[in-house]
């Protein structure tokens, strides 16, 4: 269940709340070139979606059976039914993409239908656009980074040489080489 965000301890031990964004629109906090890099490695490459569905307005408890003889059928549906659904379509994702995702409801917080489709607009744009993710080895820099951060990729391989903007969404620590793999997605 969400509404669209994440939180959870900083690496500096803080409470962190955030919400994943498009990394093209926000300013780096790093811009690594070829030589910051000790190996690239691509990882998975993300499906777009084509449609995002945000169920909303949930309902605890359901009822299919014991209604009154007056409840109508329109109602009868709703409470029948976990939460309401909203849902945000790009069909000309489907023409670039044959098999484009349609992943089942997030279900979300959200009691306003309009709330729920702002998060199901957002979702769509930021997850229908083509994607990379890498991992990246570099030498240790300390506590500079965070997830959700963004920072800038320039290399001379898998169309980098232009140079890319991420999001961080993982940090490990390699102590015996001093280095860090940094996992990227943008």
């Amino acid at each position: 269940q969400s509404v669209g965000g994440f939180w959870g301890a900083g690496r500096d031990g803080r409470i962190r709340a955030g919400r994943l964004m498009a990394p093209e629109d926000r300013t780096p906090i790093f811009y690594f070139q070829e030589y910051d890099i000790l190996e690239l490695t691509p990882d998975r490459t993300p499906v777009p979606r084509y449609r995002q569905r945000v169920g909303y307005r949930r309902r605890y408890v359901t009822q299919v059976e014991d209604l009154a003889g007056a409840v109508a059928d329109g109602r009868k549906g709703f409470l029948a039914e976990p939460y309401s659904v909203v849902a945000a379509v790009d069909t000309s994702i489907r023409v670039r993409h044959v098999e484009a995702l349609d992943p089942p409801p997030l279900v979300s917080y959200y009691d306003s239908e309009s709330d729920a489709q702002t998060l199901a607009d957002d979702l769509l744009a930021l997850h229908k656009v083509d994607r990379q993710q890498f991992d990246i080895r570099v030498k240790r820099f300390g506590y500079l980074f965070d997830l959700g951060q963004v920072v800038s990729v320039t290399h001379g391989r898998l169309g980098l040489s232009g140079g890319k903007r991420f999001a961080i969404t993982g940090i490990r620590e390699e102590a015996e080489g001093d280095e860090q793999i940094i996992s990227l997605w943008g």
